[in-house]
């Protein structure tokens, strides 16, 4: 069940989260799915990084930067909801899965996103 959370207590709660997740992982690690933009927060609530979904052609810097985020903080963009994308070019469904979320990296390698985003927690032998 998902619950609904306004403005402080939404705040609250994520920067708890991300607190105690940065105490067992201390490289940056935490993500904010969705930003809250649409509630008009503009907290980071601990979070190193952004996880937008945006399902159109463009990723607009109001969407992000309305939130209280610049584009070197954007790790991915949800592109694709349920199957439902319009952006040129890229899949709208996994074969063997049907209709998903897929998302974006907004790195230049994904060698790039594991170091910065994720490499104390996905090991990656070489």
């Amino acid at each position: 069940m998902r619950r609904e959370f306004v403005g402080g207590q939404a705040v609250f709660l994520r920067e708890r989260r991300a607190r105690l997740l940065k105490r067992e992982f201390p490289e940056p690690l935490p993500i904010v799915f969705g930003a809250m933009r649409d509630k008009g927060i503009k907290s980071r609530m601990g979070c190193d990084w952004l996880w937008i979904p945006r399902y159109t052609a463009t990723l607009p810097k109001q969407m992000y930067e309305r939130a209280g985020w610049d584009l070197p903080k954007v790790a991915l963009w949800q592109y694709c909801g349920d199957g439902t994308a319009v952006l040129a070019g890229f899949p709208k469904e996994v074969e063997g899965f049907g209709k998903v979320d897929i998302s974006v990296v907004l790195f230049d390698t994904l060698a790039d996103f594991h170091n910065k985003v994720c490499s104390q927690v996905i090991k990656i032998e070489k």
